[in-house]
């Protein structure tokens, strides 16, 4: 919070340190943050008889009031986020992480392994998602994790952001559920036309017995 401030006349804002040089304060009110603090009178405190004026915690940042004169503890948006008590900005979360309250951030792998968040000021696990050339897989471990399609045949894994639901199937190749890691090749590639989110008989437009072969 903020004390009541007046800018004395002629005094400027400095927009680097974000503060003014000396800042009119009523009697007994606080001191400000690094402000040449004068009272009403026009004396020069010397803090004496001065309630200790609130400093910022984490997770907040100073912010000017609409007239400049004092500060405000504002705190960090989302996406953002500062550790130490009064913070001047709040600092972006960078790309593989998000912001779990506005005083740390998260690595995604540490919820989702090898996931990743793709932007800075990342917000929340739902930002979090799978890079290229891999898949989020339910099926490991108590939250899933992200998978190598390494091991796959006959996928598409070069957008970030897949899961064994949605994994894109080449054309020429097809699966039996959405839920399922084995990958076929087509009997007649020209039969499957591939997709995502499709059921086997949408992939192989024929029927099975022309399109089942190994997964080789």
């Amino acid at each position: 919070g903020g004390v009541g401030c007046q800018r004395p006349e002629g005094e400027t804002y400095d927009g680097v340190n974000q503060t003014v040089v000396r800042c009119i304060l009523p009697a007994g009110s606080g001191e400000l943050k690094s402000v040449n603090v004068i009272q009403i009178n026009g004396l020069i405190s010397e803090r004496v008889n001065l309630v200790s004026y609130e400093k910022c915690p984490a997770g907040y940042r100073n912010t000017p009031n609409e007239k400049l004169g004092y500060f405000e503890c504002v705190m960090c948006e989302q996406g953002t986020y500062s550790v130490i008590e009064e913070s001047f900005q709040c600092t972006q979360c960078f790309a593989g992480s998000f912001t779990d309250g506005p005083t740390a951030c998260t690595l995604c792998s540490t919820k989702v392994p090898n996931s990743i968040s793709t932007t800075n000021g990342a917000m929340g696990i739902e930002s979090c998602v799978c890079p290229a050339k891999s898949f989020y897989n339910p099926t490991i471990g108590k939250d899933g994790e992200c998978t190598s399609c390494d091991t796959l045949r006959g996928v598409d894994c070069s957008m970030p952001g897949q899961s064994l639901e949605s994994l894109r199937i080449k054309e020429g190749f097809w699966r039996t559920s959405a839920s399922s890691t084995t990958i076929y090749r087509c009997y007649k590639p020209e039969a499957c036309v591939g997709g995502v989110n499709k059921t086997s008989a949408e992939i192989a437009i024929v029927g099975r017995h022309n399109t089942s072969s190994s997964v080789d």
